[in-house]
């Protein structure tokens, strides 16, 4: 397997005989973290709403990313049961999740570039670095820090059931 290719690892569970679905989801360009999370939890109740239809068992699903997508993962799994993400179609099947594979996503963007140099540390304090327009919005105007309350939730923290 390549760098970043997802491709044999999703054939190799397709052969063991796994249901292998791939999404698309809002990144920067069309939003912020939380329409990331939503259009996950949306793509899972759609699976679950077709599982008869495509053959495959919807009581246990299990998410996987890598980078983005693990960071994606990961809030996916810690939202269970958070309906402020559950938008959008076939809201009378459930979004959680049975079991999440983080493969090197963030955990706190906060903490982006703390263990580099000054000059690199200082480009993440801006407003124009990717994760402060992930969390605050592309033209905020903000910095990560800007707003600690949504910085907490980007992490996964201070999420309410």
């Amino acid at each position: 397997m390549k760098g970043g290719d997802a491709t044999g690892v999703q054939t190799y569970l397709a052969q063991q005989g796994y249901a292998v679905a791939s999404i698309v989801y809002r990144g920067l360009e069309d939003g912020i973290y939380s329409d990331a999370v939503a259009d996950a939890k949306s793509a899972i109740r759609f699976l679950r709403a077709h599982a008869s239809e495509y053959g495959y068992d919807a009581a246990n699903v299990a998410v996987w990313g890598q980078s983005a997508g693990g960071w994606l993962a990961a809030m996916v799994g810690t939202t269970n049961g958070v309906k402020k993400f559950d938008k959008g179609a076939n809201l009378d099947q459930s979004s959680d999740v049975q079991a999440v594979v983080d493969e090197y996503g963030l955990s706190d963007l906060t903490k982006v570039a703390a263990d580099f140099d000054e000059a690199a540390q200082k480009e993440h304090r801006t407003v124009t670095i990717t994760e402060a327009q992930f969390v605050n919005g592309k033209n905020s105007g903000k910095t990560i820090a800007d707003d600690p309350a949504a910085a907490k939730a980007v992490n996964g923290g201070g999420l309410r059931r």
